[in-house]
């Protein structure tokens, strides 16, 4: 699975659109794509039209960052998921709210942290009574073959230089 690409819609961190992101995903052997656009979903419905003319199951979420640093991503396990990722983000960004350490509780949603911020959230989610599984860190080393190997699109273009 790729998990946590980029759209263009991602200003500073994707440049494809969902077409191309879905192609290069069909030629990197990948059945499975989580799109993560930054602190928006404006691209989701197209990238899971689109992802059907390639044969590839489409994740949708939002990779929740303040500046450069992701604070967690969130993937939808179904509409109302998706609805509830999209009710969060909305309260932050009307509100001009900070966007917090730790999700809130999603029941139809995933949450993903950076393994640099897993102490931090662990100790908080201790505090208020949950319990935060991890896994070792051989379990959490995803592999997935190099982009720049893949071969260019047909029009010649590569996605990365």
């Amino acid at each position: 699975m790729l998990s946590n690409c980029h759209s263009h819609y991602s200003f500073h961190y994707g440049i494809l659109n969902p077409e191309e992101l879905l192609q290069i995903a069909v030629r990197a052997g990948s059945r499975h794509v989580a799109l993560t656009d930054v602190n928006s979903s404006a691209i989701c419905l197209d990238f899971l039209r689109r992802a059907r003319e390639f044969d590839v199951h489409p994740v949708v979420g939002i990779d929740f960052k303040v500046g450069t640093k992701t604070k967690y991503v969130a993937l939808a396990k179904s509409n109302k998921g998706f609805e509830e990722i999209n009710k969060h983000l909305s309260q932050q960004l009307m509100y001009n709210e900070p966007i917090p350490d730790r999700a809130p509780r999603f029941d139809h949603a995933y949450v993903i942290y950076p393994f640099d911020s897993l102490a931090r959230v662990s100790n908080a989610c201790e505090s208020q009574g949950h319990v935060l599984k991890t896994r070792s860190s051989k379990q959490n080393i995803l592999t997935t073959p190099s982009l720049r190997d893949i071969p260019p699109c047909p029009s010649g273009r590569r996605a990365f230089q």
